[in-house]
């Protein structure tokens, strides 16, 4: 039984449960006897990713051309289709957010908004 004194006196938990007397800590935390179970249980593991398209074809040939010319890739084309895109898209959603909006207020507004 742990010993009053012994807490009394600072000493550790530890040494006062006697825990160090029950369970060995190298035993406990020798990592090596779970390899197997981790590498089990790796093996079973089943990870599936769908193909990740970073460019696409006119990209591709785009930089691919520029690698074999040694000049720099001419990105001005992609990035007004990109700016042309994503810009049609926000404007086609803030329309469609102010339609939205005009149906709900007040025909004075509505007006305004449409």
């Amino acid at each position: 039984p742990p010993s009053h004194r012994q807490c009394q006196q600072d000493a550790a938990l530890w040494q006062t449960l006697h825990l160090d007397q029950s369970v060995s800590l190298d035993e406990l935390l020798n990592i090596s006897q779970y390899t197997g179970e981790i590498s089990t249980a790796f093996e079973k593991m089943n990870i599936s990713l769908s193909p990740i398209l970073l460019l696409n074809q006119t990209q591709r040939d785009m930089l691919l051309n520029a690698g074999q010319a040694a000049q720099p890739p001419d990105f001005a084309p992609t990035l007004e289709q990109l700016d042309r895109n994503l810009t049609q898209e926000s404007l086609l959603d803030l329309a469609a957010e102010l339609d939205r909006l005009a149906d709900k207020v007040g025909t004075d507004l509505m007006d305004d908004l449409k």
